[in-house]
């Protein structure tokens, strides 16, 4: 039972340091193109 909750414990650090430094890498990147972050759209309201 130990050895697979240090697996699992394991395997959860490295997937969170996967998608933590995935994450880091393409926003670093993404920062440095033309690219502008998506604005929101105005609602407009529905006739009804």
């Amino acid at each position: 039972m130990r050895r697979g909750l240090v697996h699992v414990l394991a395997w959860l650090l490295a997937t969170g340091a996967a998608v933590t430094l995935s994450w880091w890498g393409v926003s670093t990147v993404m920062t440095g193109t033309a690219y502008d972050p998506p604005r929101a759209l105005p609602v407009a309201a529905a006739d009804a």
